[in-house]
């Protein structure tokens, strides 16, 4: 009995071991195919980016041509400039960054305009506009993809699984904003509002048909009578594409007027992962999507006049605010209007309230019977 048993374990023993054997090659066979795999599908995205990227460039190209007539291929130029960058301001030193960084801004912004003006020189001062934005779009797909094909070269020198994986998880968000920019450029080259353009459709709605004038460098505002209150509404100049310079045209309103009940900010702000498109939320502070110069302009006048500070937001994803405008935000205009109304009445009659409609303005103009002929 005592030799039988022994056989037995011994049977038993290389049994297990050679079910763990195969086990063993099994799992690292499977993780083995699911590297592979994955490595495919790392590169199958990013060819798909850089595919979206000189779709947009195409775009671009063909836009310029229809509405600006070059005499000459834009398509260079149009490269060149998908490589501009701006650099920052010195931040180790904080006074007057500012200043600085608007500085910044405003030269990136003349960079723009000199090159428009050569790739569609016969383009109108409207449709240069959404050319300058088209040409922006692309440039945020390109800067998607070549980011995204800088990482996978990076990390595959370190040839591990983990850096893969990780890329690949990151990979469907990039190209869901780089998906967003796509269709926002095609929206963008024949003129169609888009979700960020959702606060200039609220104060076009408030301008109704009252007439507007340029305060300050693209930028518009109306006056109109509302609940007893005299209003003054704010907007980028339309229709084309345009963001205006809200801060500096606050400034000069509240400096030109002395006493502003109420300045109330509506714009579209980025939602959470759960939460509707269209959701409207009210808050305290200069609702602007700003990099900080034309937000701090409001916040310093508003601070120094003790001015009260209402901002509205309407909530979109991040690639629905460069997408063109979707059916439910469409729908939170008019809820949103009834929201500004109640601002308005926070102030008392008879006083002035500014509202700044914040946003990209391309498709929407300065008064609702130019938009309703549309």
């Amino acid at each position: 009995m005592g030799l039988f048993g022994d056989s037995t374990s011994i049977w038993q023993s290389n049994i297990f071991n050679a079910i763990w054997f195969l086990l063993s090659i099994a799992f690292i066979a499977f993780f083995y195919f699911s590297y592979r795999r994955s490595i495919a599908n790392v590169e199958q995205r990013i060819v798909e980016l850089e595919n979206m990227a000189n779709e947009a460039k195409k775009i671009t190209v063909q836009t310029a041509k229809d509405l600006g007539k070059p005499e000459k291929d834009p398509t260079q130029t149009i490269n060149e400039i998908a490589e501009l960058f701006v650099i920052p301001p010195v931040s180790a030193d904080p006074r007057g960054i500012l200043k600085k960084l608007d500085h910044l801004i405003e030269s990136a912004e003349q960079r723009f305009k000199e090159v428009v003006k050569i790739v569609a020189p016969n383009a109108d001062s409207e449709a240069q506009a959404n050319i300058i934005m088209t040409m922006k779009g692309s440039i945020g797909i390109y800067n998607i993809a070549k980011f995204a094909r800088h990482m996978w070269e990076t990390l595959r020198k370190a040839s591990t699984m983990q850096a893969v994986f990780f890329l690949q998880t990151m990979l469907p968000q990039f190209r869901k904003i780089a998906s967003g920019y796509l269709e926002g450029t095609k929206a963008l080259s024949v003129g169609k509002p888009l979700g960020d353009s959702v606060g200039a459709m609220i104060a076009l709605h408030l301008i109704g048909n009252a007439p507007t004038n340029e305060i300050v460098e693209e930028t518009v505002a109306a006056e109109k009578t509302i609940e007893n209150r005299r209003v003054i509404i704010v907007k980028a100049k339309g229709p084309g594409g345009r963001v205006g310079r809200p801060g500096e045209a606050v400034e000069k309103i509240v400096k030109q007027n002395g006493n502003i009940a109420r300045i109330v900010t509506v714009d579209a702000a980025m939602k959470l992962e759960g939460e509707k498109t269209g959701t409207i939320a009210e808050g305290i502070g200069a609702a602007i999507g700003d990099p900080g110069p034309q937000k701090a302009r409001i916040e310093n006048i508003a601070t120094k006049r003790k001015i009260p500070l209402d901002a509205i937001a309407i909530k979109i994803g991040i690639e629905e605010a460069v997408m063109p405008m979707k059916k439910e935000i469409i729908d939170a205009v008019r809820p949103t209007l009834e929201v500004v109304k109640r601002a308005i009445c926070r102030a008392p009659e008879g006083s002035t309230v500014l509202i700044v409609g914040v946003g990209n303005t391309v498709g929407v103009g300065q008064q609702m019977a130019q938009a309703e002929e549309k």
